[in-house]
């Protein structure tokens, strides 16, 4: 209950606020930006206060005066309108009774704010711009998800499950896309995007210049149509860039049927207003799945080597209890595909036990590992099980700078001027196994490896593509604040001087690459760490090798022991040579490092971290000369032995 002293604030605020509101009104005009602000501060204040019908009502009064068609007069207008229809939309949740009909009402405000915001993407020009549209207008979008959730929940008509879904998965891939600042992607001819800075860079200055006593309209609709005719050549002939840079906020969820096959469970963990919430689809039908009792606090143990054996192993129960049990009826097949949200996109779930357990040795046969084949992605909009796959005469190039003593030595002696020292490189530690592995590998497949300093970034660019598998292992640093600055470490270019620290391959860089691959492996610590915020996906290297023309991506979600890593790529290896698809292969290898490790080595932090994003496929790979080799060998074995025993047999019958 509020107290006297917040209501008198209140009412001098409001007080205050109507004063300001008079004499910005009698000089720009009710319609001006600031007066609208001005008045959206009001509304603010009212619906904190919890006078929800007078805040319905100046919402009414602004909605019944303004001009939607004015939307292009200035950005700010037509931002306004739509927080006046967000604040409209909340007060009528808090008064009307929660009905059917009403709640339809209330969607009609939401539906029209999401439209308003994306005119307003349209206008603006900025990668920057649209990232802070979004980031500014989430409540809209988390608000819309609460009131078709409600709607589901009183009719449950898979329409507006739909509607959540579509509203949920948009605003997680629009802040992915939106927030690749400085990304340039080869996607279109540069042509066509230097004509498209130039567009920016004249509506910008027009409304950078724009007044609403001085307002050339003639102007502003030859720069609209140029644009849209712009965004219509690139919806046409450029679709991939069209999507990155300027597909709508809001997109349909498009029929799942088609993307997900019969023989694989989806599940997608979503958070709305707080309350967590699981869609599981297999065969054609979806359920949405409530969560109560999930707490976060176990999931940093999982992979906290000084935790001990027994707390971990209690967490992994309690999180089956939390996370898997309730989704159990509708899973009915052994491949799964997690599609996590925020925290949970730390934890392996493969991980999780039906049953408390004594030792981590018996993960092997009584964990999720053991019954499901558990691969992973970042959203529902870009699952595709029958995306055709491209086809590369290669098979195999790995990159695996070893950052020895030796190679520390000759960078050091490289360095004329002592400050420009990357002292960080220097700290980083050796990675015999990894090196070891991209080696023999490479000679199995007799593909390409580049070891040492030949593992450089320029190296990388320049011969990673078009093979059927990247494999890096390297160093990989997260940058959690600015997720496109997470970057991956290479060797030092010593035949490059003027390039010489120029080893780091920024997240925002992979995204211009071309990568094309069935699989990337990427070892270094933490390649899949998100750099989340509250309401927002995955932004990672992972992601970013995944864009870049990855099909699918293994990668560790923390920094995974090197030996245990090499040990398991291996054995992934092996696998992928009889057959299994990639997630398969991938959960067997874990299943036979568990079988094999002993003591320490068996905890989570050693192995479990190695996951796969993306879809899990079979590789069409040659077959090792060394399998070529013991063929050819039994070939002849046998043939010898075949000769000898009809010589034999001839010799048997000559001197009978």
């Amino acid at each position: 209950m509020q107290t006297l002293g917040e209501l008198k604030r209140f009412q001098e605020a409001g007080e205050h606020l109507d004063r300001i509101y008079n004499t910005t009104r009698a000089a720009y005009g009710a319609g001006s930006p600031l007066a609208e602000a001005i008045q959206l501060t009001k509304i603010g204040l009212l619906y904190e206060q919890g006078a929800f019908k007078q805040t319905l009502l100046l919402v009414q009064q602004y909605l019944d005066t303004s001009d939607p068609k004015r939307a292009y007069e200035n950005v700010l207008n037509i931002e306004a309108r739509g927080i006046f229809l967000f604040y409209r939309a909340k007060a009528q949740y808090a008064l009307l009774s929660k009905n059917k009909e009403n709640l339809t009402t209330i969607t009609h405000s939401l539906d029209e704010a999401t439209r308003i915001l994306e005119q307003q993407k349209s206008v603006i020009t900025s990668t920057e711009g649209v990232s802070r549209l979004i980031e500014n207008h989430q409540d809209v979008f988390d608000f819309a998800q609460k009131i078709y959730l409600d709607l589901y929940n009183l009719t449950q008509d898979e329409q507006y499950l739909n509607k959540v879904l579509s509203l949920h998965e948009s605003a997680i891939y629009t802040r992915i896309r939106s927030r690749l600042t400085g990304v340039e992607p080869n996607l279109a001819p540069p042509e066509v995007r230097e004509h498209e800075a130039d567009l920016k860079t004249q509506i910008q200055a027009f409304f950078d210049e724009v007044t609403t006593t001085q307002f050339n309209a003639r102007r502003l609709d030859s720069l609209s149509v140029a644009w849209e005719n712009h965004l219509a050549l690139l919806q046409q002939d450029y679709p991939d860039y069209y999507k990155m840079r300027y597909a709508r906020i809001v997109e349909p969820l498009n029929q799942l049927e088609s993307r997900v096959d019969s023989h694989t469970t989806l599940i997608r963990y979503f958070n709305v207003a707080g309350e967590w919430y699981v869609y599981v689809y297999n065969q054609g039908k979806g359920n949405l799945v409530p969560l109560t009792g999930f707490s976060e606090t176990c999931i940093p143990l999982v992979s906290d080597y000084t935790v001990a054996e027994a707390e971990v192993l209690k967490c992994l129960y309690q999180l089956y209890g939390e996370l898997w049990k309730p989704l159990e009826p509708y899973i009915t097949t052994e491949n799964v595909i997690v599609i996590p949200e925020g925290v949970l996109y730390n934890l392996p779930f493969d991980l999780l036990t039906k049953t408390p357990q004594k030792h981590f040795k018996d993960l092997a046969e009584t964990s999720l590992l053991s019954r499901h084949t558990i691969s992973y992605n970042y959203s529902l909009l870009i699952i595709d099980q029958n995306r055709k796959i491209l086809e590369y005469d290669k098979d195999f190039v790995a990159f695996a700078p070893q950052f020895d003593t030796a190679m520390k030595d000759r960078y050091t002696l490289a360095i004329s001027d002592s400050a420009q020292l990357d002292r960080a490189y220097l700290q980083l530690l050796p990675q015999p196994f990894s090196v070891s592995l991209a080696k023999k590998i490479g000679e199995r497949y007799e593909g390409s490896y580049f070891l040492n300093e030949q593992a450089s970034k320029q190296v990388f660019t320049s011969l990673a593509r078009e093979h059927k598998i990247i494999h890096l292992g390297t160093h990989a640093e997260s940058n959690n604040t600015s997720p496109e600055l997470s970057r991956l470490v290479f060797a030092k270019n010593r035949k490059d001087l003027t390039k010489l620290n120029d080893n780091y391959l920024y997240t925002y860089e992979i995204y211009n690459l071309n990568l094309n691959a069935e699989l990337a492996i990427l070892t270094g610590c933490e390649t899949g760490k998100p750099g989340y915020q509250p309401g927002e996906g995955m932004i990672s290297l992972a992601h970013a090798f995944n864009y870049a023309g990855s099909e699918s991506i293994l990668t560790s979600l923390w920094s995974i022991d090197e030996q245990s890593s090499a040990q398991i790529l291996e054995s992934f290896y092996t696998h992928l040579e009889a057959g299994m698809s990639t997630d398969r292969a991938l959960r067997q290898a874990k299943l036979d490092y568990l079988r094999n490790a002993e003591g320490r080595t068996l905890h989570p932090q050693y192995w479990a971290g190695l996951i796969l994003m993306g879809t899990g496929r079979q590789l069409d790979l040659a077959q090792p000369q060394y399998l070529l080799w013991v063929a050819g060998v039994l070939i002849l074995t046998g043939l010898g032995l075949t000769i000898f025993w009809f010589r034999k047999r001839a010799s048997r019958t000559r001197y009978k």
